[in-house]
C-alpha cells in the first residue's frame, strides 16, 4: 500500500524522518492518504489526523498496514526504491556521510544510520566489523589473517573483500568461537 502524506510544512520533516525509521516511505501518488486536520477535503480516501496527535498517527498506521517482512532492507539503486533480503546482503558500509549496501551484483543506497541498522539487523547473522562495516558472517568465504592484526574478510560469488579493524578482531573472533 502506497501512502501520501498531506501537513504543514513545520511538521513533515518531523513526521517523514518517524516513517523513515520504521521504513515506511511517502509518495506522490498514493493508494491513501495520510492529512493533516482542516486539510482533508480534496483528499479520499484519508487518514486525519491532528498536529498534536502524531504518535497516534504512528501507531495507527503501524496497525493498518500489511505486515511487512522483516527480513528485508529497503534501498535506493537508480532512483528506485529495492527491497533487499537480508540473506542477499554481503556488508553494510558507512561512506563519505552515507550508507551503503552491498550484494553480489549490486550497491543500494540505504537512508538509516549504520548504528540503527547494527540495532535492527538479526545478531545471530551480522556483525560490525569496523567503524565503517557491518557484514552478513553467511556469506563470508574466507577469512585471511592480515596486515597489523587484522582480517581479511572475503565473500561467496563476489570479488569484494573487507577488513576487520584491529580493534574489532577480538569480538569477531570470539563471535566465530576462534582463538
Amino acid at each position: 500500500m502506497k501512502l501520501s502524506l498531506i501537513c504543514e510544512k513545520d511538521i513533515r520533516k518531523r513526521i517523514v524522518d518517524q516513517f523513515d525509521d520504521l521504513g515506511i516511505f511517502f509518495f506522490q501518488d498514493a493508494d491513501l492518504y495520510l492529512v493533516q486536520e482542516g486539510l482533508e477535503e480534496a483528499y479520499m480516501p484519508c487518514v486525519v489526523f491532528q498536529k498534536s496527535n502524531i504518535e497516534g498517527l504512528i501507531a495507527l498506521v503501524k496497525n493498518i498496514l500489511p505486515p511487512t517482512n522483516g527480513h528485508k532492507l529497503i534501498g535506493l539503486l537508480n532512483e528506485e526504491y529495492c527491497m533487499i533480503a537480508f540473506e542477499d546482503i554481503l556488508y553494510i558500509e558507512a561512506y563519505d556521510a552515507k550508507v551503503y549496501c552491498h550484494t553480489v551484483s549490486d550497491t543500494f543506497q540505504l537512508r538509516n544510520t549504520l548504528y540503527k541498522l547494527e540495532a535492527t539487523l538479526p545478531r545471530e547473522d551480522f556483525i560490525r566489523i569496523s567503524k565503517s562495516f557491518i557484514v552478513n558472517i553467511n556469506n563470508v568465504t574466507k577469512i585471511i589473517p592480515w596486515f597489523n592484526r587484522r582480517l581479511l574478510i572475503k565473500f561467496v560469488d563476489s570479488n569484494k573483500e573487507v577488513e576487520v579493524s584491529k580493534n574489532y578482531v577480538s569480538k569477531f573472533k570470539q563471535f566465530l568461537g576462534i582463538r
